[in-house]
């Protein structure tokens, strides 16, 4: 059966839907708006030969040796706050040796009083409890409930017959049922802080829906500010019609009016278009710092992208003919896990925990990518900006790359995409400020 990608979606939604997947309970939790990300992401994979790494194969043995961390204590030392920021730093940067979130970093310079709360791969922000082995999980879920999920997707699109594919699926639910665990902790922070409001990023990270069920429970407004792009072709934002997951954040501040179609359906009217504080960090930083003129060609990686990395490799020995270089610069989760193919290139490797993404900005004469923020963030700034063809490539505004004659086509035409303000407005620190306003009034 051929698929084309932007079917994808439309199928999923249908199948889903048709079967009621979303009204299956399965330990005590409607599991499927949970799980609903990994099963299509892995069927992406399965149909369309998308490269993949499931969540718990990312995550999973990172939480598993986090230290202990007495919750008591913790506890008492935290304060009130008019917002809780809840950070899960799987993604960061480094700000004068600290952390910090990419998206919500910038929080406390506001006029509110602020408390965040940091779930961190290798600090100990909450004990390290035993994930549910796979064994286990067999006899909860390995059974009628998933032989109805597969099969009613198979009715629609019949190719789920890679083991792979069952695994990966099978030991997703573990890591979701293992945070569900923390409920009553995160309960309990709330109550101890008495926040007027939550505020994240990557609502749909699990983590965060968990804290987000937890303050839907007792009545906190709770807040997602976007942290990446998106559009009509990314599932977390799509859902069957008049469904709305329970982990759904009640108000959404988004980086420019170009999204709002995308997210009218699950926030109706409570959509604030706030803007970047990084974006405009650099922005600042860019118009009073004169730039140098650069010879390096900037590629943003994806995880393990292989398509990035051929092209990446076949650029360098034809950039250096005309006087340019190759920097490839990882994603956050490769840091610990380089692909072979890029260790033994030669090309010179940026690595995200050392060096913030604006960093590698500043120096580079274009950036190429496949679906990243960071192709939206470096046409703000003036740099050019180019996409990658693959999936999705079309429902990007920047120019499709084939090969490495057209990325050397477009550097010498200097087509630059100045007019971004439709993807990012500017002053979003004042935007947020008056957005929390009315949101609390």
């Amino acid at each position: 059966m051929n698929i084309l990608y932007n079917e994808l979606i439309t199928i999923f939604n249908n199948a889903e839907k048709k079967a009621k997947l979303f009204d299956i309970e399965i330990c005590g939790i409607k599991l499927w708006q949970y799980i609903r990300i990994e099963v299509y992401r892995c069927l992406e994979r399965e149909v369309l030969n998308c490269i993949y790494i499931p969540i718990w194969a990312r995550t999973r043995s990172r939480f598993i040796k986090n230290k202990k961390y007495a919750q008591q204590e913790y506890l008492n030392k935290l304060q009130k706050a008019d917002i809780l920021v809840f950070d899960y730093l799987h993604r960061y940067i480094n700000l004068n040796g600290k952390k910090i979130c990419p998206v919500t970093g910038n929080i406390e310079e506001s006029i509110f009083n602020c408390s965040r709360i940091s779930l961190d791969y290798s600090g100990a922000t909450i004990d390290a409890i035993p994930l549910i082995s796979p064994q286990k999980i067999n006899k909860i879920f390995l059974n009628d409930n998933i032989n109805q999920i597969i099969k009613s997707l198979n009715s629609e699109c019949d190719v789920l017959t890679s083991t792979q594919f069952f695994i990966d699926i099978e030991n997703a639910i573990c890591y979701i049922l293992y945070f569900m665990r923390f409920i009553d902790f995160f309960a309990e922070i709330i109550n101890r802080i008495k926040p007027k409001c939550l505020v994240f990023s990557n609502g749909y990270a699990i983590p965060s829906t968990v804290m987000a069920i937890t303050a839907n429970t007792l009545n906190i407004p709770v807040i997602e500010m976007q942290h990446g792009i998106f559009g009509a072709w990314h599932i977390a934002y799509n859902f069957p019609a008049k469904v709305i997951p329970e982990y759904c954040a009640k108000y959404f501040f988004s980086y420019g009016e170009y999204y709002r179609s995308f997210l009218v359906n699950l926030f109706g009217d409570n959509i604030f278009t706030v803007g970047s504080f990084m974006l405009d960090n650099t922005l600042l930083k860019f118009q009073n710092k004169k730039r140098k003129i650069s010879s390096k060609i900037l590629i943003i990686s994806t995880i393990n992208n292989e398509d990035l990395i051929k092209i990446a490799i076949d650029l360098v020995a034809k950039a250096r003919i005309k006087g340019l270089s190759v920097v490839y610069r990882l994603h956050p989760e490769e840091n610990d896990n380089i692909n072979s193919l890029l260790v033994n290139s030669g090309i010179e490797i940026r690595y995200p925990l050392l060096e913030s993404v604006y960093e590698s900005l500043g120096d580079c004469v274009c950036v190429l990518g496949q679906n990243s923020t960071v192709l939206y963030e470096a046409a703000a700034l003036g740099i050019l900006a180019l996409q990658l063809n693959g999936i999705h490539a079309d429902k990007h505004p920047f120019p499709i790359i084939n090969n490495p004659e057209d990325i050397f086509f477009l550097i010498n035409s200097k087509m630059h995409r100045k007019d971004t303000h439709e993807f990012f407005v500017e002053n979003a620190m004042n935007n947020f400020e008056n957005a929390i306003k009315n949101i609390l009034a």
